[in-house]
């Protein structure tokens, strides 16, 4: 049960991002499981699924194997397994991995997902479509689905198709995720005001978006767009920051972070802190 609650903890992270406690919650349950019986498989994949990424991908590889070898039919083993490699860099075991979970367990679409998005990282779109809508014909109201879907086809530049495939999910249910695609569909038309709206409201708590430092930069880069409104993006510049902030704290040598820290305080006319950060 503490395995579990791991799990879901780590889920609601990984698909909303809007506490960072969550992912904190997630390993001190993962760490409990794994002191209490660490010879179940969800014990190792609770664990494995807290600690995967760049840092500790390699023991979330082990702990994956390590499911695997108590549960060979665990597929949230073999899906940590083929996110662990991709982390790795191993981005074609991965694929690998993945397809082989796909056919022992064809109603699980998030290997369909992962492929989708290790092709996108690939800039392979045509394959990632291909496998975003083999996710969405096995479970029809994942949302992710449709959100990652629509990003493929905006790449691609078919606009249109986007738009629809947005509309289905936002029909379903919607989430900070799609509208924040849907804004940018109406950014890259040209639509600010439209694109404005999207924006707003993948910053609104119900959706779940709030917490994300991203959401508000798309929101106020829109607003430069509009003439009058540059003081209401400066606002959204300094929203971004605050949440920004306590994240670059955490990981210093962060490079991309400082980067993109430097390019607001750049945005809001502050030469000496963005040239720090650079």
């Amino acid at each position: 049960a503490i395995a579990g609650l791991s799990i879901a903890y780590f889920t609601r992270y990984e698909t909303d991002k809007e506490y960072e406690l969550w992912q904190q919650k997630a390993l001190t349950n993962a760490e409990q499981s794994m002191s209490l019986n660490p010879h179940l498989a969800i014990s190792q994949v609770s664990y494995g699924r807290s600690i995967v990424g760049k840092v500790k991908c390699d023991m979330a590889l082990h702990a994956a194997e390590h499911a695997l070898a108590l549960d060979p039919e665990n597929s949230d083993a073999w899906n940590l397994k083929a996110r662990s490699l991709n982390k790795m860099g191993r981005a074609k075991d991965a694929i690998d991995i993945a397809e082989l979970g796909l056919k022992k367990f064809p109603n699980r679409h998030g290997f369909a997902d992962l492929i989708g998005a290790i092709y996108v990282t690939k800039g392979s779109y045509a394959d990632a479509e291909h496998a975003f809508r083999k996710s969405i014909n096995i479970q029809s109201d994942s949302v992710y689905s449709y959100a990652n879907l629509s990003g493929v086809l905006l790449e691609q530049g078919r606009t249109d198709e986007a738009l629809s495939i947005l509309q289905r999910g936002l029909e379903i249910r919607p989430n900070a995720w799609l509208y924040t695609n849907l804004g940018t569909l109406y950014f890259y038309k040209g639509q600010y005001l439209a694109a404005v709206e999207a924006f707003e409201k993948a910053i609104a708590p119900a959706y779940g978006g709030s917490m994300e430092y991203q959401n508000w930069v798309n929101l106020a880069d829109t607003l430069l767009w509009i003439p009058g409104r540059k003081q209401e993006a400066n606002k959204y510049y300094r929203k971004a920051i605050t949440l920004l902030q306590p994240i670059f704290s955490r990981r210093p040598g962060d490079n991309d972070l400082a980067s993109k820290m430097a390019l607001y305080w750049a945005r809001l006319g502050e030469a000496v802190k963005s040239k720090a950060l650079l």
